[in-house]
């Protein structure tokens, strides 16, 4: 393998292991619904995004690697909710899907010390995870519910003519 190649994988995954980089990749591109291996364009940004946080270590990359999987599954479940065309149901699920993969996703980057921020006795940090996560709930249904009016109207309209 080119060396420079692999220094460049070193620095995007935070570790030397050719084996480890391998299997952090095989874990990575899976998450982009678009992947496609014989595309290398459907798995650059990717990879462009794990450079960016740029993992000091193999335990960083890995923890590097999830938070790319996660924002990638949760966008997608944002984009399903947004589908000009879904019933609320599907909205309010994909909606809950992303704000817990969300939610989750920033208890688990709390510090070992202070892991009951997010379960069990509420903390203020916790609070206000809560009160972003409800906060960001709420923004959606209220943007989506205008959207499904805007919508609703627009058929009414276009059914009276």
């Amino acid at each position: 393998m080119d060396p420079s190649l692999l220094a460049g994988l070193a620095r995007t995954f935070g570790t030397k292991d050719l084996d480890s980089i391998c299997r952090l990749m095989s874990q990575l591109l899976p998450t982009n619904p678009r992947f496609d291996k014989d595309h290398p364009e459907t798995w650059n940004s990717l990879l462009a995004m794990l450079h960016d946080i740029a993992p000091k270590d193999p335990l960083e990359g890995i923890l590097a690697v999830q938070m790319v999987g996660v924002h990638q599954a949760a966008m997608e479940f944002l984009g399903r909710a947004m589908a000009p065309n879904g019933i609320m149901q599907s909205t309010d699920a994909n909606v809950s899907r992303a704000n817990k993969l969300l939610t989750d996703a920033a208890c688990s980057a709390v510090p070992v010390g202070r892991a009951n921020a997010c379960a069990g006795a509420a903390t203020p940090k916790s609070r206000a995870l809560e009160t972003d996560a409800t906060r960001l709930n709420r923004h959606l249904h209220g943007v989506l519910s205008r959207d499904a009016s805007c919508r609703k109207l627009t058929r009414i309209s276009h059914q009276q003519r």
